[in-house]
């Protein structure tokens, strides 16, 4: 299996040289690039949800020839952890609201209020995640605030590291919960996929 990826990542013309213009290949995902700024797949909006899709550069990659790995000395390892095609998964099945699909917490601009606070307890209560992951987080206040906009934003931060999000409206579960009684359906179909992500 080694020997066909290394095959793969090389040149057609000589699959089994390493010549020094081989190994200097640079991965597209090495550097900031235009077209997905070394992430290796595009952000846009599509229907109703935020959607993700691998970028051409990945497919174009001189090192890896588009399979996202690399063989380096007998070792094959991922060009880029998460992986690309991964976290584009992870985003489309976030179901995050299309008009959200750009948001950042840096781009946060309610200036009303608490609003620069709370960003900052949560930058922080983000950072705690990973040590504590039990410990949920509730966000309240009036409409309009940009409590929707923030939880977008740290969606959007947790998927670029790999952690899987399914990003719901409340009144919108219960609405689909209340369906499946008068479908005669359990409402564990419904529950179980949030129940099987991380966030």
């Amino acid at each position: 299996l080694l020997k066909r990826l290394e095959r793969m990542t090389l040149s057609s013309k000589d699959p089994l040289s390493r010549s020094s213009e081989e190994k200097k290949r640079p991965c597209s995902l090495a550097y900031q690039k235009a077209c997905c700024g070394g992430k290796g797949f595009r952000l846009k909006s599509k229907g109703m949800f935020a959607h993700a899709e691998l970028c051409s550069c990945v497919e174009k990659c001189e090192a890896c020839r588009g399979r996202m790995i690399l063989v380096e000395n007998g070792l094959a390892r991922p060009c880029r952890k998460p992986n690309p095609k991964f976290t584009a998964q992870l985003f489309n099945d976030a179901k995050i609201p299309s008009r959200y699909t750009f948001a950042k917490l840096d781009d946060f601009d309610n200036d009303t209020g608490n609003g620069h606070s709370i960003v900052r307890e949560i930058r922080a209560w983000e950072r705690r995640f990973h040590e504590n992951p039990e410990k949920g987080l509730i966000i309240y206040g009036t409409v309009g605030v940009g409590k929707t906009f923030i939880l977008a934003a740290l969606a959007r931060d947790f998927l670029f590291k790999g952690v899987s999000v399914r990003f719901i409206d409340f009144f919108q579960l219960v609405t689909q919960i209340r369906a499946s009684y008068a479908l005669k359906e359990s409402e564990q179909k419904i529950i179980q996929p949030l129940m099987d992500v991380d966030i």
